[in-house]
């Protein structure tokens, strides 16, 4: 089997699995089922993964190594050359143009890891997400000299349910809400935005040390 064949096969099994997971739930799906809706065989399943458990675990490995990529992209767009006139701005239009559409490509995953977390609460994926973006976040504040502590109980509680949070909220029900209201998803989008541009600045305001910020 070629390598281009091999990679196919693999994004099959995880995108079949992914959308199974989403609708169902991981513990509802089988094997037997993913290997029906992907039309391959049970065997090729466990050529590519060891058990669901390890399909699993891959989706939320390329969820999290896609949100650092991210984060590394839009953490020195936001602040090289840190201008507080522009902030503001700089930090809607990442909102806009960069967050929700990542939360929008991987919303099936962030429902599966939500439903996971409300069943092993503070040992789930999303916890173990939320803490690797905090080291990576705490990293980059450092190489652009900002001075924020991202550990202290108040910090990171108004991190992750000022920002964090919301966003996944909107991954997850974005679309039934505007289907039930009859909004459209930019109004909400836009709504949204200034929500957390509001919280970022509180955080900025009150927990760093900076006087340029």
């Amino acid at each position: 089997m070629s390598n281009k064949n091999n990679i196919n096969t693999k994004e099959k099994i995880l995108k079949t699995s992914e959308e199974l997971f989403a609708k169902k739930g991981y513990d509802a799906t089988s094997v037997d089922e993913i290997s029906r809706k992907a039309g391959i065989t049970k065997s090729l399943i466990y050529y590519y993964f060891k058990s669901k458990k390890e399909i699993l675990e891959t989706l939320f490995n390329l969820l999290e190594k896609d949100s650092l990529a991210l984060k590394e992209s839009t953490f020195g767009a936001l602040f090289a050359n840190f201008n507080k006139e522009t902030f503001e701005l700089k930090f809607k239009e990442l909102l806009m143009n960069v967050a929700f559409p990542f939360v929008e490509k991987w919303k099936n995953v962030i429902k599966i890891s939500l439903i996971e977390e409300i069943k092993y609460f503070s040992k789930g994926p999303i916890f173990k997400f939320f803490d690797s973006n905090l080291k990576t976040a705490k990293d980059f504040y450092s190489n652009y000299d900002i001075e924020i502590n991202l550990y202290e109980p108040k910090t990171i509680t108004t991190f992750f349910f000022s920002m964090i949070l919301p966003l996944i909220d909107y991954s997850v029900f974005v679309e039934e809400w505007c289907d039930h209201y009859g909004i459209k998803k930019d109004s909400v989008k836009e709504i949204l935005a200034e929500n957390i541009l509001n919280n970022i600045k509180h955080i900025y305001k009150n927990f760093t040390k900076k006087e340029n910020i």
